[in-house]
């Protein structure tokens, strides 16, 4: 079934470190009825799990886990962590380095490969820099790119390669980006910005039971997808 899953977040008042998984088909189907949907959360029997924090990025990797890295709870985190589905365990993943990123941008490949871009850093300083992460190997590969250039609050997605779009720019984010960056592994990055883009920075997400911002967000579409 399809699923939105998040992790933590800010209401306001409290960072949160728990996870939560949004399923419209099954409840639909379940019920009998279109458009009922379900949020669900998830009890991990994890001794050790991400601490509470907001501003990090959650994508799911092709083999069906659920991985967060980095975000700010009190300063910028560079932890990377993964939890397994079918068990609800987190594990805590241990490169030998880790960029320290929060409001950065990230998205997975088809071969397992995680990319991120930009963020701040744990000096709270705007960075334009692209890293991938090979699960395989647990291993951050710096790249030598430097456009689209320093930006946060931005998104991404890969769709035969990395798109970032939108976000804000220093000194101060006062300047909101509407332009649109396409990466293709071992390539350069390509402007297809035009005069017509949004202007976008990163979104919120809103449950039936608490409202919240700077969560880690990610959809997954696979029949394994349980708590």
């Amino acid at each position: 079934s399809a699923a939105l899953w998040i992790h933590g977040g800010y209401d306001g008042v409290d960072l949160y470190q728990d996870t939560w998984r949004f399923d419209s088909q099954a409840a639909g189907q379940a019920a009998g009825l279109h458009g009922l949907h379900a949020w669900s959360r998830i009890s991990s029997v994890s001794t050790a799990m991400p601490s509470a924090r907001a501003k990090h990025v959650g994508a799911w990797d092709p083999a069906g886990a659920f991985w967060i890295h980095g975000g700010y709870n009190g300063s910028v985190c560079n932890d990377l962590w993964k939890l397994q589905v079918g068990t609800s365990l987190w594990h805590r993943v241990a490169p030998a380095t880790s960029p320290g990123r929060a409001y950065h941008a990230a998205a997975f490949d088809a071969t397992g490969t995680w990319w991120i871009h930009g963020g701040v850093d744990e000096s709270f300083r705007a960075q334009g820099d692209l890293w991938r992460f090979d699960t395989a190997s647990h291993t951050w590969f710096q790249l030598s790119e430097s456009a689209p250039g320093e930006r946060y609050n931005h998104v991404a997605s890969w769709d035969g390669g990395l798109w970032i779009h939108g976000g804000q720019q220093p000194p101060g984010g006062s300047m909101d980006l509407s332009s649109l960056w396409s990466y293709e592994s071992n390539a350069a990055f390509t402007s297809l910005t035009d005069t017509s883009t949004l202007t976008s920075s990163t979104t919120s997400t809103t449950t039936s039971t608490a409202t919240r911002s700077s969560t880690a967000t990610s959809t997954v579409t696979t029949s394994t997808a349980t708590s």
